[in-house]
């Protein structure tokens, strides 16, 4: 009985140790493009809300409300094996997203990614001419994850906390992607919805793409400066 039960368990080992295989070789065989949703969180404040209709009692309640604006930009993420580059959505907006803000570029610049290497790569937005962004991806990751699962547009998700920012991050390790929107990473699974204090980034599609990236990502401009260089361009 106990050797059956043996067979068994290796059995399902095996079985498990396919499929994550199989799953990674679909992923480094064909690069992958993900759609990601951005939108602003605004707060207010319900004790000061003088056309609020809430009781007053509950007005008393110091609680901070958080709104969703509902307009959205969009950007999309291109994985290739080894890297990975976030940027602007420049395709015409589908017609299922409505309130999507209509643009050509974003102040952010691109994110270019380096998974052999660890190393992040900005250009563009408000980054000066002939300058990018150079940075360790393990300075700007460094995840706590906290055990707490829950169900993200029917992905299995766990919670994972960044210490560098505060940031809170869900990822699935349904798909075996260690990378997410922006400069964020690193985890066991892809980033599905990523909270950074007064904005929410949330995955919305994925669609398999014949071409990989343009190397040209990689090139090195003749200036540099550091992430919090570039954050500060933003203060």
């Amino acid at each position: 009985m106990i050797q059956i039960k043996q067979i068994l368990i290796y059995q399902v080992l095996l079985l498990a140790s396919f499929c994550l295989n199989a799953q990674s070789q679909l992923i480094n065989d064909q690069s992958v493009r993900l759609i990601y949703s951005e939108r602003k969180i605004e707060k207010f404040d319900i004790r000061n809300n003088s056309n609020s209709t809430l009781p007053f009692s509950l007005k008393q309640v110091e609680k901070i409300n958080d709104v969703m604006n509902k307009s959205m930009v969009l950007f999309s993420l291109h994985v290739d094996p080894k890297e990975s580059v976030y940027q602007f959505f420049k395709d015409s907006i589908p017609p299922e997203y409505p309130d999507v803000t209509p643009g050509t570029h974003s102040p952010l610049g691109t994110f270019y990614k380096d998974h052999s290497l660890n190393i992040l790569k900005i250009t563009g937005g408000k980054i000066p001419p002939n300058t990018e962004v150079i940075n360790s991806l393990q300075e700007l990751n460094v995840w706590e994850i906290s055990g707490i699962d829950t169900l993200i547009n029917d992905l299995k998700c766990t919670k994972a906390w960044n210490k560098y920012d505060n940031s809170t991050a869900w990822f699935t390790s349904d798909i075996m992607i260690n990378s997410g929107p922006r400069q964020y990473g690193m985890l066991p699974g892809l980033i599905v919805r990523l909270e950074i204090e007064s904005e929410l980034i949330e995955l919305i599609k994925i669609e398999k793409v014949a071409y990989g990236l343009k190397k040209q990502h990689a090139k090195t401009m003749q200036n540099s400066m550091n992430f919090r260089d570039y954050i500060s361009l933003f203060d």
